[in-house]
């Protein structure tokens, strides 16, 4: 992905970044595209250089932010035509990726995604930013289960630039471990790899300073020798 994109022009690398990033959270097609990646490959190529990383952030929030928005609402135009034919089971819509996507994370969890979203929308829709497939999911689901539009967009716009945002600048930080944080983010969900991150570093910190206070007991014998 960073071979392909470092050999455009800058225009050209924001267009096919917006494509990838507005498919990837607009249309189940998004199951298939690398929108994690792209992200980070951002990020990285803004250290280098190549673009701006502000631009880059806003570039790839809006790019996010209106394919949930379309997803969204072509979700709720579904969810009426779904009505008038008497049919309305959101773990069985008519898209055939759509119904891979629900396999692929899980039909009970599609459930418990359901359930969230009736209790605590806005909660749900915001985490289900920082999530792979479920980014994808999301907008559609939050549509046909009825939440407004007007609440969807006033938590996802935000998340959706928050989670740009973070990505890309895990990009710029990366460095080396570049192809190792790609796929764990893509794998695992971003939550997932902060926490992890947080947790080494603090693990790092613990064993440094163990290491320190045993070289402490050394030093002073040899001093007294």
């Amino acid at each position: 992905m960073i071979e392909f994109l470092s050999g455009l022009p800058v225009h050209g690398l924001f267009v096919v970044a917006v494509v990838v990033l507005a498919m990837e959270s607009g249309s189940p097609i998004g199951l298939f595209l690398p929108g994690s990646p792209t992200l980070l490959a951002l990020g990285l190529l803004s250290r280098q250089g190549v673009t701006n990383p502000w631009a880059a952030v806003l570039v790839a929030g809006a790019a996010s932010a209106l394919g949930c928005q379309w997803g969204f609402l072509r979700a709720r135009r579904l969810r009426l035509l779904d009505r008038e034919a008497g049919s309305a089971d959101l773990l069985d819509p008519p898209n055939r990726l759509e119904r891979k996507l629900i396999r692929r994370i899980g039909t009970e969890r599609v459930r418990r995604l359901l359930t969230f979203l009736d209790r605590r929308a806005a909660a749900t829709v915001v985490s289900g930013q920082f999530f792979s497939v479920v980014r994808t999911l999301m907008p559609r689901l939050a549509g046909r289960a009825g939440v407004s539009h007007r609440r969807f967009s006033f938590v996802n716009v935000p998340a959706a630039f928050v989670w740009a945002a973070l990505l890309v600048t895990l990009g710029r930080i990366a460095g080396a471990a570049f192809d190792q944080v790609s796929s764990a983010v893509g794998l695992a969900g971003l939550p997932v790899v902060l926490v992890a991150a947080v947790v080494g570093s603090i693990v790092l910190v613990v064993r440094r300073r163990r290491s320190r206070a045993d070289a402490r007991p050394g030093a002073e014998t040899s001093r007294a020798v």
